[in-house]
């Protein structure tokens, strides 16, 4: 974290962008990190907390649609070449892609706040044929929440932690539980009757 916090330093909120964005295209980089980083600078005042959360949105809405657009034109052949090299047979990649249909808009709002598949996201939804308006919205959403949840709990747990328990706080604390709470439901939901539909 020291070294993000230096990181940041030397560059600003530009690199917020930029690694998010590279994250948000399938790159393995610290985005949550980076983000926690950066609300506690800016809860020092060393960096603008608007502009923080701006630069994580629009790296975030930026990289997915970027993976989006490779997902859509060239994943599948990806996928049906190697896939099965680490798992990812075609019958299951089908019975994934059923599901990832049918709750397609709502995975996209979540995927963001787990690992892989925050990575993955857009490209799965370009692969799986998501209408892009779809995927747009619903991963502009996911975006700003997942920035807005992060940035804004080290702003507020590095400055103001003995102000927590007013109702402004109490009420994003609910508000980011039951948004966890949903999204490992509708996961996990998703991985079931993947694995039930798959041979």
């Amino acid at each position: 974290m020291h070294e993000v916090m230096e990181f940041l330093h030397a560059y600003g909120a530009g690199v917020i962008l930029v690694v998010i964005f590279l994250e948000s295209t399938g790159l393995p980089l610290p985005g949550e990190s980076l983000l926690i980083a950066s609300g506690l600078l800016a809860g020092r005042g060393e960096l603008d907390i608007t502009t923080v959360f701006l630069a994580a949105w629009v790296g975030g809405v930026m990289g997915d649609n970027l993976g989006y657009i490779i997902g859509k034109t060239v994943g599948r052949p990806i996928i049906t070449r190697y896939g099965a090299h680490v798992g990812l047979t075609e019958p299951r990649f089908a019975a994934v892609e059923a599901q990832f249909l049918k709750h397609g808009a709502w995975v996209v709002v979540f995927a963001r706040f787990f690992v892989l598949l925050r990575q993955l996201n857009g490209l799965v939804a370009g692969i799986t044929g998501m209408h892009w308006l779809t995927f747009f919205i619903a991963n502009a959403v996911g975006a700003a929440l997942w920035a807005g949840a992060w940035t804004l709990a080290a702003y507020y747990f590095g400055t103001a932690l003995e102000h927590y328990l007013h109702f402004g706080r109490r009420f994003f604390v609910i508000g980011g539980i039951v948004g966890a709470i949903a999204a490992v439901y509708i996961v996990t939901r998703i991985i079931r009757r993947a694995k039930t539909s798959a041979p």
